[in-house]
C-alpha cells in the first residue's frame, strides 16, 4: 500500500473550503457549522496554521465528506478498496408524506463510506441509498435527504425503528409500530406522531431498515 500524502489531501480540503467561501452568502461561520468546528478554527486553517500531517485519515475523511468531496478519489486503488466501500444510490424515492410510486432500482451513482464505519452497520452488499421526500419524518429525517438502508433487515422487526416499506402501491420511510409477535400495526410519522394503521387486506412489504441519512445544507 502506498503511503498517503496527508498534506496534499489537506491542501485539497483548503481549496474546497475557499470554493465554498467564494459562493454568495457563504461565510466562515456557516462553513464552520458545516464542518462542525468553530469560526476561529476556520480562520487559522485558512492562514495555513495547520497541516494534513496533524490529522488522522478518519479526520480528513470526515472533513472531506462535510464539504461534499469524494474521499475515494484521493486514494490509490488498493487504498480505496481497503478504506472505502461504494454503495449504490438508486432512483427509488421513499415518501415521508403522501406516498411515492418511484420504486426504480436503477443506480444513479454510488456514495463512498468508510469501510470500518459501514461494516459496523452490517454487510455493505445488502445496502443501498434511496431518496427521501416529504416532511412527515422531520426533524429526524429532513425533506430531500438521502437514506442508507439495509435490505436484509426485513425480519425480526424492531418496534420504533425506521423502515423503508411498500404499502398499498406506494413506498414510504416511516417508523414502525410493532407488537410483541413481530406484527406491524402502524406506520408512524415523527412530525406529529400520527399513526397510519396497517390494513391486513392491503399489500404490505418491508423493503429495508434505515441506517443513516445525509443531505445538503
Amino acid at each position: 500500500m502506498k503511503k498517503l500524502n496527508h498534506d496534499a489531501i489537506w491542501d485539497a480540503i483548503i481549496r474546497r473550503m475557499r470554493e465554498f467561501l467564494s459562493e454568495k452568502g457563504t461565510t466562515q461561520a456557516k462553513l464552520a457549522e458545516r464542518m462542525n468546528v468553530d469560526k476561529g478554527t476556520i480562520t487559522r486553517w485558512l492562514k495555513g496554521e495547520r497541516k494534513g500531517s496533524q490529522s488522522t485519515v478518519e479526520t480528513l475523511v470526515g472533513y472531506m465528506e462535510s464539504l461534499g468531496m469524494e474521499p475515494v478519489k484521493f486514494f490509490g486503488n488498493q487504498d480505496a478498496q481497503e478504506q472505502f466501500i461504494e454503495v449504490p444510490w438508486l432512483e427509488a424515492t421513499a415518501s415521508m408524506g403522501g406516498g411515492s410510486v418511484e420504486t426504480s432500482k436503477k443506480m444513479i451513482t454510488t456514495i463512498s463510506f468508510r469501510s470500518e464505519w459501514i461494516h459496523r452497520k452490517g454487510n455493505p452488499a445488502n445496502m443501498a441509498i434511496i431518496n427521501a421526500s416529504g416532511g412527515s419524518m422531520e426533524p429526524t429525517i429532513p425533506d430531500n435527504s438521502v437514506v442508507l438502508i439495509d435490505e436484509s433487515k426485513v425480519h425480526d422487526l424492531v418496534n420504533g425503528k425506521i423502515y423503508f416499506v411498500f404499502y398499498d402501491g406506494e413506498i414510504f420511510l416511516k417508523r414502525l409500530k410493532v407488537d410483541k409477535s413481530g406484527k406491524v400495526l402502524a406506520l408512524i410519522s415523527d412530525s406529529d406522531g400520527s399513526e397510519k394503521e396497517i390494513d391486513p387486506e392491503v399489500v404490505f412489504e418491508i423493503l429495508g431498515r434505515a441506517l443513516w441519512f445525509g443531505r445538503d445544507i
